[in-house]
């Protein structure tokens, strides 16, 4: 019996150790798979805001978060907001202010030259004015909705569990702790009922 009971402790020690370090290792690779994913985060901010490699930056971080725990950003347990590509939405505005601008100058000065085959140049005759802004709210360009600000922001959810050291010490420490569950639920019952 004595051999019995300290081969017992002997296995729920080692089941103790077990659990301790799986849950140890759980904890510091999850961390790691945070700070990992914080860092591509502030890569990509960098990215955009220079405007080179936003979309391998933007794939590294999405292909990271979609494959590791505890990497989330943005969501309602994140660090920070969703992600926001500020630069590159800016830097698209502001290419399609340039090219509304472009496209006006060029409305007004096609308005200015049939208006003035029309009513005659260097004066303003009765309805050249009229003829000119007629001509350039029938002809000139807005700058369009076409960019929204919605194709710049992403939100990227991380598994439950994933296939990583994080997710596989996870696994070892809740299959340990059950069965350690188990050992205990065993023990008080044979003590009970003997």
């Amino acid at each position: 019996m004595d051999s019995h009971r300290s081969q017992s402790r002997l296995i729920n020690g080692i089941l103790i150790a077990v659990f301790i370090g799986s849950a140890t290792l759980t904890v510091i690779a999850l961390r790691a798979n945070s700070q990992t994913s914080q860092r591509l985060y502030e890569a990509l901010l960098e990215a955009d805001q220079s405007g080179e490699n936003v979309e391998e930056s933007l794939d590294e971080l999405r292909t990271y978060i979609y494959s590791h725990m505890n990497t989330e950003i943005g969501s309602e347990n994140g660090i920070h907001p969703p992600i926001q590509l500020q630069g590159t939405y800016s830097r698209l505005v502001s290419e399609e202010q340039e090219r509304v601008d472009k496209i006006n100058d060029t409305v007004y000065e096609t308005a200015q030259s049939q208006c003035e085959q029309q009513f005659g140049a260097g004066s303003l005759r009765d309805g050249r004015v009229q003829c000119v802004e007629k001509y350039i709210e029938q002809n000139s360009v807005e700058v369009s909705e076409a960019v929204s600000p919605d194709l710049y922001r992403f939100d990227f959810e991380s598994p439950i569990w994933s296939p990583d050291l994080a997710g596989y010490s996870l696994l070892v420490a809740v299959v340990v702790g059950l069965i350690l569950c188990l050992r205990a639920i065993s023990a008080l019952l044979r003590k009970v009922l003997t």
